[in-house]
């Protein structure tokens, strides 16, 4: 490259060539002739071959001191460019004529072309501060390379051209390069020297040689990384170390990534993650020596979700529970993802190493899952024991309006481990209110309202299991009299008195067991049998009282097989009568009464649908008309007729039926006056 200096201002007086002209001009004045001046051995002529030299000499001179001073100034102790210009120009001053203007062509591998413009002389520097006339180093009669460059450690034979038979070689740094006398030179460490060789003639040409050190290997350090995309720091640092450490060519690195769809790579080696994967990245020397790194880029999960944040686990029915996670925060995470599993309490409910969580006894657990990387999700368990059965102690009752009555519910399980409560409910909340208490409130105090017929419902918390109980709630007679007098007079009647008169016994014998009462027999049969009783109230003529008659609402076939006596089982002598039905008739007096009323209050006001008045013996004739006196204060007024109804001494009595269901609530004896 050359570098133009610009024009420098010089002020050293008149030039030499002034001066002549200015003797010449005189010299003409005096008579001397202008050939004797001018010619080609002229005083001009001269004077300019003088000027020439002169010139020559100081231009010699300036590069000589520049290049020393370049040397002397140079840390390195070589001469560059800079520094050159820089005490060329120091040296020179100023010069306003151009007489010393210069350039410097620094293109020859630290080898120097000064040239001057005006006189157009050439001055050759090297980097050692050698200071050469002409651009061309003396090659007359030989001729080397101009420029060569070196490897350390790499060998070329410099050829020459020459007539001369022998030559000699010397190197201006053996340090840089070592040269053998057939002109072999071999590179030895990074730098320039001057290569020059001599004929037998003392002719010389020089080559500039440059050793240097390109890249045999690139290290790229970290060899292998993970980057974790859920991690604050989604990048990593690489940097590449050049072997052998003294190159000096060819340095400059070049970094590339395999996938920039899952990593990128700027041009300092600095990668970015940008998805799940594996990228191989290159640094690769001018040279195309290259090293390598293998970066993973991964996703660990920040957080987890399970198929159930709380549960409820029922020692009773399902116990159990299989949890598992469904989904990772991120969707990406690939790594890390496997979970233990642990119970806060292991006593209340336990979980394996695959989720599943078996309920133990009532109480509370907390199931965590943990990820590798320690990011917890965690279920909420409540184990309990649920009701499985409901039997009441009682399904029907019957109490006093104003009265209460205890019913109890015996569940299942009765261990004591049931978590459930009993749920009472009435029909109809105007009739009874219910109170409820004891564990799982099994028990329920009933208190009666008014007067009506309610169905009790215990029931677990879902309805799913429960027990009925009716509740019949009768009115209470307030205020009346307990005696009713009658106006009757008697009259006879008859009636049949039926009995059973046994008749034709004799002995037969039959085939019984011994050692019990039972009958021999050989074989099963099947029957019907009574699987539900339920009780009624009869009248008993001769006690005037009701007796609870205890009968059979359903039936069911079931097998009945006798005892097999074997042994035992022998033949008896029974004595067996026939049953004959006899009735006689009989007569008596009865008594019948005038049209009669009585005025009665019950404890509330019942619709009069749904009061009687019968007549013991007489069996669901009405013997009276009821009718509201004052419903406000459930005042009623029975109307008796006697027309078609005998009357005797006993009693009349005040029925109250609602759904089905028929009660006694008052009587009055019966007297006659």
């Amino acid at each position: 490259m050359k570098r133009f200096k610009k024009r420098l201002k010089r002020n050293k007086g008149l030039t030499l060539v002034a001066l002549i002209i200015t003797v010449i001009v005189m010299l003409i004045i005096v008579g001397i002739t202008v050939g004797t001046v001018t010619g080609k051995n002229g005083t001009i002529s001269n004077a300019e071959k003088a000027e020439a030299e002169k010139n020559r000499s100081e231009e010699k001179e300036t590069v000589e001191w520049a290049a020393a001073q370049s040397v002397a100034d140079n840390d390195i102790g070589q001469v560059t460019s800079g520094n050159l210009e820089h005490y060329m120009d120091s040296y020179i001053g100023e010069d306003p004529e151009g007489v010393m203007d210069y350039e410097i062509d620094d293109g020859y591998h630290g080898i120097f072309l000064v040239e001057f413009t005006v006189s157009g002389n050439k001055y050759t520097v090297d980097e050692n501060g050698m200071v050469y006339e002409g651009e061309e180093l003396n090659r007359d009669g030989i001729e080397l390379p101009d420029n060569l460059v070196l490897n350390v450690g790499e060998s070329v034979k410099l050829e020459y051209t020459t007539e001369s038979e022998n030559v000699t070689w010397s190197n201006s740094d053996d340090n840089i390069a070592e040269l053998g006398e057939d002109g072999l030179i071999t590179g030895k460490a990074n730098g320039h020297t001057i290569v020059t060789v001599t004929t037998d003639k003392n002719k010389t040409d020089r080559c500039y040689v440059t050793v240097q050190t390109e890249p045999e290997e690139v290290i790229v350090e970290p060899a292998s990384s993970v980057i974790d995309l859920s991690s604050m720091n989604r990048t990593v640092q690489l940097t590449a170390k050049i072997l052998p450490e003294t190159a000096n060519v060819y340095t400059n690195i070049t970094w590339t990534s395999s996938d920039t769809n899952v990593a990128t790579v700027n041009e300092t080696g600095f990668v970015t993650g940008i998805s799940n994967g594996t990228v191989t990245i290159t640094a690769k020397a001018e040279n195309g020596v290259a090293g390598t790194s293998t970066i993973t880029v991964q996703t660990s999960p920040t957080g987890l979700n399970l198929n159930a944040v709380s549960a409820v686990l029922d020692r009773s029915h399902v116990p159990e529970l299989q949890l598992e996670v469904v989904s990772y925060m991120p969707e990406t995470a690939n790594v890390g993802t496997n979970v233990t599993w642990v119970s806060s309490d292991t006593s209340v409910a336990t979980v394996d190493e695959t989720g599943f969580v078996r309920g133990i006894k009532n109480g509370n657990a907390t199931i965590t899952a943990t990820t590798e990387n320690g990011k917890t999700a965690t279920c909420r368990i409540v184990v309990v024991t649920t009701i499985t059965d409901i039997r009441l102690s009682s399904n029907r009752e019957v109490l006093n309006d104003g009265d209460n009555i205890n019913l109890t519910a015996y569940i299942k399980p009765d261990d004591g481990t049931c978590t459930e409560d009993v749920t009472w409910t009435t029909s109809d909340t105007s009739v009874v209110k219910l109170t409820t208490s004891g564990a799982n409130n099994v028990t329920c105090n009933i208190q009666s309202l008014k007067a009506g017929v309610v169905t009790i419902t215990a029931k677990n918390p879902n309805g799913k299991i429960k027990d009925t109980a009716t509740l019949i709630v009768i009115p209470v007679m307030s205020n009346t009299n307990k005696e009713y007098s009658v106006k009757a007079y008697y009259e006879r009647y008859s009636y049949q008195d039926c009995y059973n008169v046994t008749t034709n016994c004799r002995n037969e014998k039959v085939k019984e067991c011994t050692n019990d009462n039972s009958t021999c027999r050989d074989e099963c049969t099947t029957i019907m049998g009574c699987v539900q009783q339920n009780v009624r109230k009869e009248w008993n003529e001769k006690t005037q009282m009701y007796d609870d008659v205890f009968y059979c609402v359903k039936e069911e076939p079931r097998e009945y097989c006798g005892t097999v006596c074997n042994s035992d089982c022998e033949y008896v002598t029974i004595e067996v009568c026939d049953t004959e039905r006899k009735c006689d008739t009989k007569y008596a007096q009865r008594l019948v009464s005038d049209s009669n009323t009585i005025t009665f209050k019950l404890s509330s006001y019942v619709d009069v649908s749904k009061l009687r008045l019968v007549k013991n013996g007489i069996g669901s004739v009405n013997v009276g008309n009821i009718s509201v006196s004052d419903r406000n204060n459930a005042t009623y007024r029975i109307n008796i007729s006697t027309d078609s109804t005998s009357f005797s001494t006993g009693a009349l009595i005040l029925m109250y039926e609602s759904e089905g269901e028929s009660q006694e609530v008052y009587r009055w004896t019966i007297s006659c006056k």
